[in-house]
């Protein structure tokens, strides 16, 4: 009896947790709760992560489940293992199959997605553990190449049989090697592994993650709280879970970031190459159409930094107005100067800084040897470039870097009366066209303007004889700032400050050991407080509903820890359970049978034969004494069957039970 008892009660707890995997897990006014009606702290949204053992997906019925905000993305398996072999033949079987068909499908509805690769890494036959992670490495690049990603690329490191036996030594140069190379290309790096390698300083546990500040942790932990937490970002929660669209099981995760639109773009910097730099340049998560507001500003020792472009040498030079043409990745370089700090040499084809005023002045060039001031020439007649024809006006069209201008033109005053104008020809290259620069809300902006090869800055023709004074090729500022949001305290351009006000959630957010609200329009986090008051808060387990023992802070109610205790089961006996009453639904009932001998016919009159003694009542009194002893042992029998009978039906109802594995039916 004792025995059953166990083994219903193990059915009951497993029943419990099978059916809280595939409870409907909806977001309430921003918050999430987990199955046992506990909010889950910290988390902002929830997607899932499918791979080829989804089968074929109805996309159509995710997408709905998409809009009405029961997911947010989705995380995709690409492959495993290697790319390819030491001949360079490619491994397509190793590409998960439905790979592009969810890929395609995520991008035509919208859905921001990420994608992971299992890793096979490690020593064997063919190569080493770094070897392979860069094998790997080739073999994401393969695949995501045409796809704009909004959440990472995930190296899922756990595999038991082949990477249980690699040092910590091995793990730390697989992980830089496939994540390092991702990060330095642009993308957006995590790491996914379980709980019991995380906390393993031989395995992941191994991995220097200071060194690695922008990589996202992603840890399966399957359990209705996330009780080792240290900083991770995503958490995978359950692999039971439901989703319309799929069919069968599917990894529910529960995501600590903000929320991510299929419009999100990840931005980078790469500092190009300078050794002795300063500069925190933490990656940006924006949005296409967004102007990128602020960017670090490097310090070096030996080179003056000349601003970020979007390629190593040349490219298009953005500043904090900017706007994000696109989503996906955006990288970011940084230019310097090939001298000191104050040198004016043009690096990676970068025009010189703008003359000092003293080159503004009256320019007097030397024409046969005979010079001439302003006041004697009224206007520029003619032009040419290079050996072209000969143009009218005063202003120069269409002239490249690097061109010959010839410039004809006629002095009118400061010649005797009656004698023709004398006709002048100024010959000058020009070394570089200044294209406009707009003012913003406080730096000055710029004419656009050209020099020539002695470094002298003219806009027209005419201003080779003589230009005003500098002032007339700047632009003021605008004085209208630029506020990321309506609450954003600085401007995005020039970072002055104002006073504002944020409009704060009244739900709590976690990280670490402290917590905070956020402002619902900007995303700002208010002040961060210590749990530093905590109360605890105990539940009993019934028959079918667990238990728990959980810390929560006293001031956010927000849960810091907390243990599950499993659901007792029920103790049924004779069709009901001993603790909380319901029926046995595996009751049955035993059935009796008593057969009855028919009573012996008389006429009504008694006659005694000849000869025959007469029944006396001593003599009746025995036979009946005889015959309730004979009951006595029938019903002995009975009821040793009706014991037997009850015993082999308990066994049939455990052995049903525990052919049902997780509680549920065979699965």
């Amino acid at each position: 009896m004792t025995t059953i008892l166990i083994i219903a009660a193990i059915s009951a707890a497993l029943l419990c947790v099978h059916a809280s995997a595939n409870e409907d897990l909806r977001n309430k006014n921003g918050v999430y709760y987990n199955a046992a009606g506990a909010e889950i702290p910290g988390v902002v949204c929830r997607g899932i992560d499918i791979s080829t053992w989804q089968k074929d997906i109805d996309w159509e019925a995710v997408k709905g489940e998409y809009e009405a905000g029961v997911i947010d993305f989705v995380i995709i398996r690409c492959g495993y293992g290697d790319n390819s072999d030491e001949n360079g033949n490619i491994y397509y079987k190793q590409d998960d199959v439905r790979f592009v068909q969810n890929a395609d499908a995520c991008t035509a509805a919208g859905i921001p997605f990420g994608i992971y690769l299992y890793s096979y890494a490690c020593n064997d036959k063919n190569g080493t553990a770094a070897e392979h992670a860069a094998n790997e490495l080739e073999h994401v690049l393969r695949l995501i190449d045409g796809y704009t990603l909004s959440y990472p690329i995930f190296y899922d490191v756990e595999d038991t049989k082949t990477q249980s036996d690699l040092d910590a030594e091995t793990f730390r140069e697989i992980v830089e090697i496939f994540c390092g190379g991702l990060y330095e290309r642009g993308y957006e790096v995590g790491l996914y592994s379980m709980r019991s390698w995380y906390t393993n300083e031989e395995k992941i546990g191994a991995v220097d993650f200071d060194s690695m500040p922008w990589l996202i942790k992603w840890i399966a932990e399957f359990n209705n709280t996330l009780k080792y937490y240290d900083g991770f970002d995503i958490w995978q929660a359950t692999s039971v879970g439901r989703v319309n669209g799929i069919d069968g099981d599917v990894d529910i995760d529960y995501s600590f970031m903000p929320k991510r639109t299929a419009e999100h773009c990840y931005v980078t910097f790469d500092l190009n190459t300078p050794a002795d730099v300063k500069c925190d340049m933490a990656p940006m998560h924006l949005n296409a159409g967004d102007r990128l507001g602020w960017l670090p500003v490097p310090e070096c020792g030996t080179q003056k930094f000349l601003g970020w472009y979007t390629s190593p040498r040349g490219g298009r030079k953005v500043t904090e107005t900017t706007k994000i043409s696109s989503a996906g990745q955006l990288r970011l370089y940084a230019h310097w100067s090939s001298g000191d700090p104050g040198s004016s040499v043009p690096p990676q084809g970068e025009a010189p800084a703008a003359p000092d005023a003293a080159q503004f002045s009256v320019i007097r060039p030397m024409i046969s040897g005979a010079p001439f001031s302003v006041n004697g020439i009224t206007n520029a007649m003619e032009y040419r470039i290079g050996d072209g024809e000969w143009i009218s006006g005063s202003r120069i069209r269409a002239v490249q870097d690097g061109q010959k201008v010839e410039i004809r033109y006629k002095a009118t005053k400061e010649r005797p009366a009656g004698e023709p104008a004398t006709v002048y020809i100024h010959t000058a290259t020009v070394l570089k066209k200044i294209s406009y620069k707009k003012p913003t809300c406080a730096v000055s902006g710029m004419k656009a303007h050209w020099l020539n090869e002695d470094g002298r800055v003219f806009t027209a023709v005419t201003d080779y004889i003589g230009l005003p004074d500098t002032e007339t090729l700047v632009v003021p500022p605008t004085g209208k700032h630029t506020y990321r949001f309506a609450c954003s305290e600085e401007c995005t351009v020039c970072g002055q400050t104002r006073v504002t006000e944020h409009t704060f959630s009244e739900v709590w957010h976690r990280r670490g050991n402290a917590h905070f609200r956020v402002c619902l329009i900007c995303g700002r986090e208010g002040e961060h407080h210590a749990h530093e008051n905590t109360i605890q808060v105990h539940a009993d387990p019934d028959c079918v509903r667990s238990g728990f023992d959980k810390t929560l802070c006293a001031d956010c109610e927000i849960v810091i820890s907390s243990y599950m205790i499993s659901a007792l089961g029920h103790e049924f006996e004779d069709g009901y359970c001993m603790r909380c009453g319901d029926p046995d639904p595996d009751y049955e009932p035993p059935t009796e049978s008593v057969t009855e001998s028919a009573p012996p016919e008389t006429t009504g009159t008694e006659t005694l034969a000849s000869g025959t003694e007469p029944v006396t009542d001593a003599e009746t009194d025995g036979t009946i004494s005889r015959a309730v002893a004979g009951f006595g042992r029938t019903a002995v029998i009975v009821s040793s069957a009706v014991i037997v009978a009850s015993a082999v039906t308990a066994v049939v109802i455990s052995v049903r039970k525990k052919k049902t594995g997780k509680g549920g039916p065979p699965r």
